[in-house]
C-alpha cells in the first residue's frame, strides 16, 4: 500500500467521493447563496421576510459566503493531495507497472477505442452489404437476360447456355463489387473487442483497489 501520510489521512476512494459531493454542492450553493440585501425603513427592517435585524441578516450573509469559501478550499486542497497520489502511486495493469495518473489516462483512451471499433463495424457493415447488393443485381440482370434470349421460355434457357454464360462472366466482369480488406476487419474487430473488456475490466478492478488502499493527507 502506498501512504502519503498517516496524519489525517482518508483513502483516495473516500477523497474522490467528497469531491463529487462537494462538486454538487458547490454548484448548488455557488448559484444560491446571499451575497447583499436589503432592509426598509428607519429601522431597517430586512425584506426578505426571514431576518428580523440588519445585524442577524449580514451575519447570515457573511456566514453564508464562509460555508461556501470553505468548501472551495476543501476541494483545492482534496484536488491537490489526489493529483499528487496520482503520480507517486503505482500499481499493475496487464502486467505493466503505470501511475495512477497513467491508468486514468489509459482508461480515457478506451472512449477513442470504442468510437474506432464502432466505425469499423460500421464500415465492414456497409461494405458488406455492397457486395451483396452487388451480386443479388447480378443475379437480376443474369435473369433478365435470360428471359430475353430465350423469349420467355426459359426452358430454351439450356439451348443458350454459353451464351448466359458469358453474360454472367459480363457482368460480373464489369460490375461485381469485391472487397478490400488489408486488415482482415472482422478479425481486427473481434480482436479489439475482446482487449477493450479486458483492458476496462483491469483497470476498474485494479483502479478500485489502489484507490481503497492509499491513503492521503489532507489538513
Amino acid at each position: 500500500m502506498t501512504s502519503v501520510s498517516t496524519t489525517n489521512a482518508i483513502s483516495l476512494t473516500r477523497a474522490l467521493a467528497e469531491i463529487k459531493a462537494l462538486d454538487a454542492v458547490l454548484i448548488n450553493q455557488a448559484g444560491n447563496t446571499m451575497f447583499i440585501g436589503l432592509t426598509k425603513g428607519k429601522d431597517r427592517v430586512p425584506t426578505n421576510g426571514v431576518h428580523k435585524t440588519s445585524k442577524e441578516l449580514s451575519e447570515f450573509i457573511k456566514a453564508q459566503n464562509q460555508s461556501l469559501d470553505a468548501k472551495f478550499a476543501r476541494r483545492l486542497k482534496l484536488k491537490a493531495a489526489v493529483q499528487k497520489a496520482n503520480v507517486e502511486t503505482f500499481l499493475i495493469v496487464n502486467g505493466e507497472t503505470i501511475s495512477i495518473s497513467q491508468a486514468i489516462d489509459l482508461k480515457a483512451t478506451l472512449n477513442f477505442r470504442q468510437q474506432r471499433l464502432q466505425a469499423m463495424k460500421r464500415g465492414l457493415a456497409l461494405a458488406s452489404k455492397a457486395v451483396i447488393d452487388s451480386t443479388d443485381k447480378i443475379n437480376r440482370d443474369v435473369e433478365a437476360n435470360i428471359e430475353r434470349v430465350s423469349s420467355g421460355d426459359k426452358s430454351k434457357s439450356s439451348d443458350n447456355k454459353v451464351l448466359i454464360d458469358t453474360i454472367r462472366q459480363q457482368l460480373v466482369d464489369q460490375n461485381q463489387i469485391d472487397l478490400v480488406d488489408p486488415l482482415n476487419l472482422q478479425s481486427l474487430i473481434d480482436t479489439e473487442v475482446a482487449s477493450i473488456q479486458n483492458l476496462e475490466t483491469e483497470l476498474d478492478f485494479s483502479l478500485s483497489e489502489v484507490n481503497a488502499k492509499t491513503e492521503i493527507t489532507v489538513d
